[in-house]
């Protein structure tokens, strides 16, 4: 069901401006943390399903309680298509489809380094002249594109769902920036959409999943559909996984402005590579429940993220005026308060800004 296509390498097509990633040099990356895939159930067959899988939520447990958020903990696989496989794909197929037709590789694990580079190994399929198992293969976060959208088919029934349109908009926009060398994350193929118990369990990870991403990228058609994109409450989900504090000593608050971009994919832009970005502030966060859904129910799923959201903005806040900051680097440095923090004042990441986002996620 697929018809080759030719791909022109296009390079990263994005400016490096991720807040001081290192760019794509897989080399001189810290091993100073190690967090691994710690999905409940153990995959190891070379299906790449889960060979054990989730309980089902107990009654009146909630997802939040069963699955507490957090950026480094992953309770479904995180899968990733190669670059090679998208330039193939006539349609975007969904998590199952994409399954069964190989389409998906499984990360085994993610490493931390130093800033906010990390290095993610690959779990390879088949098995060597000995017989024994492929060692999985480690490449950068920068070459992972997690790719947020808007769905362009929406529909209460999921077998009528497609987040593309009838002339495949959206997937001849992915292929203009994904080169074979690079790999992408998107909902659709990534995450499960007819088994609702390990669709809670990847939604839960949504933290690790972005964390993991080196280029967050929101695609949009043209200013009309970067205001649509952000007219969507599950849009503004991503984009607050995107925006995340992360309790590392080497993570800078200034980050919070500029990690992400929006990609204009409009098929009759005039404008050049670097015209169509834009980068992903705080200011583009909105109160979610004023936001749009297809499915009003899906405002439970949210909420544990953005409730989670807010708590460890409240807590950057609480950090950033403790006198001990800079001892504990409970969330970076802390050298300087946000306020005194030349980046953060280069990149508007103000206590005023982020105490406006804690509202309006609280909310």
């Amino acid at each position: 069901d697929t018809v080759a296509a030719e791909v022109q390498d296009t390079g990263d097509g994005e400016a490096e401006n991720e807040g001081g990633r290192a760019g794509d040099d897989e080399g001189g990356v810290d091993h100073a943390a190690h967090v691994q895939a710690n999905a409940p159930g153990e995959v190891d067959d070379e299906s790449g399903v889960d060979a054990v899988g989730a309980a089902e939520p107990a009654t009146g447990l909630s997802g939040a309680d069963l699955y507490p958020l957090n950026p480094t903990k992953c309770y479904f696989p995180m899968y990733l298509v190669p670059g090679s496989i998208v330039a193939k794909l006539s349609r975007l197929p969904d998590h199952e489809e994409a399954l069964k037709q190989g389409y998906l590789l499984e990360v085994e694990k993610v490493e931390e380094g130093s800033y906010s580079n990390k290095r993610i190994w690959i779990k390879q399929k088949g098995r060597g002249a000995d017989g024994k198992k492929l060692p999985s293969r480690e490449i950068s976060d920068t070459m992972v594109y997690f790719f947020s959208h808007r769905w362009m088919t929406p529909n209460l029934d999921p077998s009528l769902a497609h987040p593309d349109d009838d002339a495949n908009t959206k997937l001849r926009g992915i292929k203009s920036i994904l080169n074979p060398k690079k790999y992408m994350w998107i909902d659709f193929m990534c995450i499960p959409q007819r088994d609702p118990s390990s669709q809670l369990r990847a939604i839960q990870s949504l933290p690790y999943y972005v964390h993991a991403s080196a280029r967050f990228t929101a695609l949009v058609l043209g200013a009309q559909g970067r205001e649509e994109y952000l007219q969507r409450a599950w849009c503004q989900a991503e984009l607050i996984a995107s925006k995340l504090p992360i309790r590392m000593p080497f993570w800078e608050p200034a980050w919070l402005h500029v990690r992400g971009m929006f990609r204009d994919i409009s098929p009759d832009s005039k404008l050049g590579k670097e015209g169509r970005l834009e980068p992903i502030h705080l200011c583009h966060i909105r109160d979610i429940s004023t936001c749009k859904l297809t499915d009003q129910r899906d405002f439970e799923k949210l909420r544990p993220l953005v409730e989670f959201a807010a708590k460890e903005l409240r807590e950057m806040c609480e950090w950033d005026a403790s006198p001990d900051r800079d001892k504990t680097r409970l969330f970076g440095r802390g050298a300087k308060g946000i306020d005194e923090d030349p980046l953060c004042r280069k990149q508007g990441v103000t206590r005023k800004e982020i105490a406006r986002l804690v509202r309006d996620l609280s909310s």
